[in-house]
C-alpha cells in the first residue's frame, strides 16, 4: 500500500546484490570467467538509482531478462564460489603454475582438458569440474613418474662419468685427500637434482655438469697427476780462466722457454662433423661420417687438447 516504501526496499535489495556480486567479482584475478559479472553489476548499480515509478512501471517488463540474468550467471556464480567446485578450480590452476614446465614431457590429452576448463567463460556448467580432478591426479601422477625418470637417469649419468674419472690412471696415482676433492662434486650435483621439480632444470643442470664441470675436473686430475718437475741445476761455478771478481764480463742473453699451453677438454658432444646429410642410410654412409668424425676429433687431439667422451 505504500508505493515509495516498496520501491526504497527492492532498491535496497539491488544494492546488497551489488555489493555481495562484488566481492565476488573482486576475485577476477584467480577466476578469470568471473568477468562476466562487470555488465550484472552495471545494470544493478543502474536499479538501485532508479525512481519510485520505474520499480512500479518499468521492473515488471524487465522480469523475464532479470531472472535469465539470475538464473544463467548470478545462482550459478554464486553456487560455485561457496561449494566444492571453487576448491577443485583453485587446484587446478595451482596446479599448472607449477607444473606447467613439465607439461612438455607428459601426455597431452590430461593437459588439454585441464587448460581447455580453466580458460573456459563459464566452467561452472555441467559437470566438468567433477570430472577434472581424476584428470587432476592423473597428470600429476604422470609428471610424478616422469621425474623419477629423470632422476634415476641423471643419476646414472653421475654414476658413469664418475667411474671414469675413478677409473683413470691419475686418479689412482693421487693422494685420498684430492681423490675426495674430484669426486665431492658427484655428490652434490647428485642432491641438487635430486631435489628438482622440473624436468627440463633436471636435463639442463646435468648437461651443465657433463659439459662443464666434469671438464673442469678432468683439467684438475690431469694438473695433480703430473709428476714433480725436478729442482733446477745449480749455477755453473766459473770456468778456468774466467774473468776475475771486478772485471766486466760479457754479457749473457738468457732466451726464455716458450710456455707449453695447458690443454683444454673439449666434449665429444660440442665437436662439429662436416656432415651434409641429416641422417645415415647405409653402411657406406656410416663408414663415410665416422671418418669425418675421426678427422674432427683427431684435429682437436693434435691441437694439444683432450677429447671428452
Amino acid at each position: 500500500t505504500e508505493a515509495k516504501t516498496l520501491a526504497r526496499e527492492a532498491a535496497e535489495a539491488f544494492d546488497n546484490l551489488r555489493q555481495t556480486l562484488a566481492e565476488i567479482h573482486a576475485q577476477v584475478a584467480v577466476f578469470p570467467f568471473l568477468s562476466v559479472l562487470s555488465p550484472v553489476l552495471t545494470t544493478l548499480s543502474e536499479a538501485t538509482a532508479k525512481n519510485t515509478n520505474w520499480f512500479l512501471t518499468e521492473l515488471p517488463r524487465q522480469e523475464d531478462a532479470l531472472l535469465d540474468v539470475k538464473e544463467q550467471i548470478i545462482d550459478p556464480l554464486r553456487k560455485f564460489m561457496g561449494g566444492g567446485q571453487k576448491t577443485i578450480f583453485e587446484q587446478a590452476t595451482d596446479f599448472v603454475h607449477q607444473q606447467e614446465d613439465n607439461f612438455a614431457y607428459v601426455g597431452a590429452t590430461e593437459v588439454e582438458a585441464v587448460r581447455d576448463l580453466l580458460t573456459d567463460s563459464k566452467p561452472w556448467q555441467g559437470n566438468r569440474l567433477q570430472q577434472l580432478k581424476p584428470q587432476l591426479d592423473a597428470l600429476e601422477q604422470a609428471i610424478a613418474q616422469q621425474l623419477a625418470i629423470e632422476r634415476d637417469a641423471a643419476a646414472h649419468r653421475l654414476a658413469e662419468l664418475e667411474q671414469r674419472l675413478r677409473a683413470t690412471d691419475e686418479f689412482g696415482g693421487i693422494d685420498a685427500a684430492r681423490q675426495s676433492q674430484l669426486t665431492e662434486p658427484f655428490a652434490e650435483a647428485r642432491r641438487a637434482l635430486q631435489g628438482q621439480k622440473r624436468i627440463a632444470m633436471i636435463r639442463d643442470q646435468l648437461r651443465h655438469f657433463e659439459e662443464s664441470r666434469f671438464s673442469q675436473l678432468l683439467v684438475q686430475l690431469e694438473q695433480w697427476g703430473k709428476p714433480a718437475q725436478p729442482a733446477p741445476a745449480p749455477a755453473a761455478q766459473p770456468a778456468a780462466g774466467a774473468p776475475s771478481p771486478g772485471e766486466p764480463q760479457a754479457a749473457v742473453t738468457l732466451t726464455p722457454r716458450p710456455a707449453t699451453p695447458e690443454p683444454k677438454v673439449v666434449p665429444a658432444r660440442t665437436i662439429r662433423v662436416d656432415y651434409a646429410k641429416a641422417w645415415l642410410t647405409s653402411e657406406a654412409e656410416l663408414d663415410d661420417y665416422l671418418n669425418k668424425q675421426r678427422e674432427a676429433w683427431l684435429k682437436e687431439i693434435q691441437a694439444g687438447n683432450r677429447v671428452q667422451i
